[in-house]
């Protein structure tokens, strides 16, 4: 890819992404992470027992990283995400 046209890209997904910030684009999937909820509070639970001392990876991580949540127990996390 050349230059111009990666900085063309870089410009288009930081626009995307203000976008979606300040209009709140996921509102309409709030209910689905309703129904969720309860599963996601237990997966939760479940990576948090035990995670001091251990590596863990992240990922699809988002703006809702647990990784400082992990390495404030003691983990050592990365997150990632595209």
């Amino acid at each position: 890819m050349k230059s111009n046209d990666v900085q063309e890209r870089l410009q288009r997904e930081a626009e995307f992404h203000d976008h979606s910030f300040s209009h709140n684009v996921r509102e309409r999937a709030d209910k689905f992470y309703t129904v969720t909820r309860t599963s996601r509070d237990y997966y939760h639970r479940l990576i948090m027992e035990g995670v001091a001392g251990r590596r863990v990876l992240e990922y699809g991580c988002g703006t809702g990283s647990s990784a400082f949540e992990i390495a404030a127990l003691g983990g050592h996390a990365v997150g990632i995400d595209i």
